[in-house]
């Protein structure tokens, strides 16, 4: 198994490039769009097909990269179930050739504020 950590600055975004050795299939989790141009390069030099695109949910930090993953590589977009958006597949679960992925929902209370 492959797996590369990406921190994207601006955000404090990390993202996760996933692949399995055998078929050389990957995905990437988190995307952010204004990384777009460092992910594609990595992904040719690895001599990888990127097979799907997740977010876990909306951000509201940054813009997602699947779109433009879909559009330039072909990849399948994959959005969290709990998220209020439309896309061709929620995450659950999917194969990477010898590694299979797991989607776990976390309750998650993201209130930010001083009292």
């Amino acid at each position: 198994m492959l797996y590369r950590q990406i921190f994207e600055p601006i955000s404090s975004t990390y993202s996760y490039l996933l692949s399995s050795v055998q078929g050389r299939e990957a995905v990437i989790i988190g995307p952010v769009l204004d990384y777009i141009n460092y992910y594609v390069p990595i992904i040719s030099e690895l001599s990888l097909k990127l097979v799907s695109a997740k977010d876990t949910q909306t951000h509201t930090d940054h813009t997602t990269a699947l779109d433009k993953l879909r559009e330039e590589l072909g990849c399948v977009p994959v959005i969290g179930e709990f998220s209020q958006t439309e896309y061709l597949e929620i995450i659950n679960e999917s194969d990477l050739s010898d590694r299979k992925i797991m989607a776990i929902a976390l309750p998650v209370n993201l209130t930010c504020g001083v009292l």
